[in-house]
């Protein structure tokens, strides 16, 4: 992906587990994607961590080149190392369902297929934001009736314009700000 290009992106956890359901771990994705923001390396317009996976709409500022540089690969990469060592120290028999190699010590908690999809209007974006802040209330498991109710999503933002995470651009205010410079 090049910079400036805002885009969508699912990633799973392996095998479609609930690593997720233990808010410790949502709260590694929420810290990471708060230094991606700060760092300048993307801006958050939406986001929606569900039990099993992470739905995110951002758009990329910076990027080298190096897979390694890209923001995706940097988060899944940068949230293992904490998920991996916070079950080693807390749960270590919920660490055996990660392994997926043992005798070359391999551990995997992102699935591979997260691939980003460009997303190039305003109303793909506000379709797309719609489409995860309504996740949870789908999601019978999470027992959600109202999207703003969800604590892990950037719904509530923008049904209140309050950011409890300090994290989300609003898109809305970014694409008036191009309009207005064409």
């Amino acid at each position: 992906m090049n910079a400036d290009t805002i885009t969508f992106f699912t990633l799973g956890i392996y095998k479609r587990q609930n690593l997720f359901s233990n808010d410790i771990y949502k709260s590694y994705v929420i810290e990471h994607l708060k230094l991606l923001e700060k760092t300048g390396m993307v801006k958050v317009y939406g986001f929606c961590i569900m039990p099993t996976h992470v739905n995110i709409i951002w758009k990329i500022l910076k990027q080298t080149g190096s897979k390694e540089e890209m923001p995706h690969v940097n988060l899944m990469k940068m949230t293992s190392y904490k998920f991996l060592v916070h079950l080693r120290e807390n749960h270590p028999s919920v660490l055996d369902r990660f392994w997926v190699d043992r005798f070359f010590q391999k551990i995997q908690f992102w699935q591979k297929s997260g691939v980003p999809q460009e997303v190039y209007t305003k109303e793909e974006l506000d379709h797309l934001l719609n489409y995860i802040h309504q996740e949870p209330v789908q999601e019978s498991q999470l027992d959600v009736t109202e999207a703003e109710n969800y604590t892990y999503s950037s719904a509530k933002y923008y049904q209140t314009g309050n950011d409890e995470w300090d994290l989300i651009t609003n898109y809305k205010a970014e694409f008036a700000i191009e309009k207005e410079l064409v």
